[in-house]
């Protein structure tokens, strides 16, 4: 699977990430990276604490994340997040939508040849 297959997938902006990430080579390194980010995980465990800070400061972590990597589910989903009043619904969209990328670079992963 190429990066460009890899963003029809997940219905990503490839352009967009290129030109952050200046070229594939990197984009594609920092892909890789993105795995072990913890953003998703703690700001589910803020919202399971009720720590309203932590999880306000994870989901912008989060969405910016998004942003960078032209995630554009993942950053709309993560946006709206403290925006609505059915915060539970949306949480579990936000999570959901993670793990549907973080399975699509593993197997991008998988595909190049690179082992994690």
């Amino acid at each position: 699977m190429s990066l460009h297959k890899f963003y029809q997938a997940i219905d990503g902006d490839f352009e967009a990430a290129c030109r952050r990430f200046y070229n594939e080579n990197m984009l594609q390194k920092f892909l890789i990276r993105f795995l072990d980010e913890p953003c998703c995980a703690e700001l589910n465990d803020a919202l399971g604490r009720h720590d309203r800070d932590a999880a306000i400061k994870a989901v912008h972590t989060l969405t910016g994340q998004a942003r960078s990597f032209g995630f554009i589910r993942l950053e709309k989903k993560s946006a709206a997040l403290f925006q609505d009043e059915e915060i539970t619904e949306l949480r579990y969209e936000v999570t959901t939508e993670y793990i549907r990328i973080v399975h699509a670079i593993r197997s991008l992963a998988s595909e190049l040849g690179i082992f994690m």
